[in-house]
């Protein structure tokens, strides 16, 4: 859902652009969680890539594939490697449990990779273009730990 706000000091239809999921219900009240934001982009070649495309890639790759939950993640674009190779990739990190909520603490597989990929490629034709002809290298994917990301978000708050 996207969240359009109107109030009694002259906001009305106030697009936020943020959209959000319910995950459930306290009384009546739906109790929201931040999916992605509207009109963002990943564009390492001029692919633009939509950050709902991307959502919409790894939220399934993460159920569908990978049987497991996605809670959070946030995605860079890298153009140079130390290694000199020069073709950008997407560098995801993830925080992921496993269906029945207990923590998920390993590297992720060549096949779960290649499953995002895939994914990655039937949202995006330039993406999947760009891996075709080998300008674009394969999505990274960094599980890291259980935590992290709300961590994270408090020493932002903390430092103002």
């Amino acid at each position: 859902y996207e969240m359009i706000i109107t109030n009694l000091t002259g906001l009305y239809r106030y697009r936020f652009g943020d959209v959000v999921r319910c995950v459930g219900h306290r009384g009546e009240a739906p109790i929201i969680e931040f999916a992605y934001r509207k009109g963002q982009f990943l564009n390492a070649l001029g692919e633009r890539t939509s950050e709902e495309g991307m959502y919409d890639a790894l939220s399934d790759a993460a159920s569908k594939d990978w049987n497991l939950r996605l809670k959070d993640y946030t995605c860079v674009e890298y153009f140079n490697r130390p290694t000199g190779k020069r073709r950008p990739k997407y560098t995801i990190y993830v925080e992921l449990t496993n269906e029945d909520g207990s923590s998920f603490d390993r590297p992720m597989t060549k096949v779960e990779i290649d499953a995002l990929d895939k994914r990655l490629a039937k949202a995006n034709q330039l993406y999947e273009l760009f891996r075709k002809k080998n300008r674009l290298h394969c999505v990274e994917v960094i599980p890291v730990r259980s935590g992290t990301f709300e961590q994270v978000r408090r020493e932002m708050v903390k430092s103002g």
